[in-house]
């Protein structure tokens, strides 16, 4: 098995993996929206599970980014690199939060320890540990999302046309988020232009990557 071969078979079950973690989100979701669940009870069944979820699925990104970097032309890897090191720190951030509500913040209530812990809790009205995750998805993300995204423009087919448009709106749309916390701006607007970035747009990318990844491949063959 060559490289190549290796590689893009790796970029492919990569972009699955993220897209049935996305769908597993969705569900979660759907559960706590269904059920009620508030998002400031850390200890609720359905937000921990969303934990687990948001701290395995995101580590999907990191072999995905890594074979796009590999099967990107010399002339354009100096982008396909800067963004790999930013979908690096995205995940490492992201990964503070979601490790913090599983051990710390979960252990604090077994232990019937309150006193300060919404600093420490995944959605706390003042919690440090959100801040952290606004700057993977707001700030991090966003930035490798744009650099990424000349390493598709101009390309031979019409879905490296796409992902390019995917990857650039999306990612702009994340900055929003960043931009918005450093700010301190409340509007819910501004949010939800952010979250479609992350939300949407990083699953339509997931898709398209797994089309591009399997079409490499198939055309390697031939």
């Amino acid at each position: 098995m060559t490289l190549q071969k290796m590689t893009l078979r790796i970029g492919f079950g990569a972009a699955v993996f993220n897209i049935i973690g996305s769908i597993a989100y969705l569900a979660i979701l759907s559960i706590m929206i269904s059920t009620a669940t508030p998002i400031s009870d850390p200890g609720a069944p359905p937000l921990v599970a969303a934990s687990v979820l948001m701290l395995i699925g995101p580590l999907g990104l990191i072999p995905m980014w890594t074979a796009i970097h590999l099967s990107t032309t010399y002339d354009r890897r100096v982008f396909s690199l800067i963004s790999l090191i930013f979908v690096i720190l995205f995940c490492a951030a992201t990964s503070i939060n979601r490790w913090v509500h599983l051990t710390v913040v979960r252990e604090s209530l077994t232990l019937n320890i309150t006193q300060g812990l919404d600093w420490f809790t995944p959605y706390g009205e003042h919690s440090i540990m959100f801040a952290i995750e606004m700057l993977a998805y707001g700030w991090f993300l966003g930035f490798a999302l744009i650099a990424i995204a000349p390493v598709f423009h101009k390309q031979n087919t019409r879905l490296e046309g796409f992902l390019f448009w995917a990857m650039l709106v999306s990612g702009v749309l994340c900055l929003f988020g960043g931009i918005g916390e450093l700010l301190e701006s409340k509007s819910i607007l501004i949010f939800m232009m952010s979250m479609t970035g992350w939300a949407l747009g990083l699953g339509l990318i997931n898709i398209l990557l797994a089309i591009w990844f399997n079409r490499l491949n198939r055309n390697r063959k031939t």
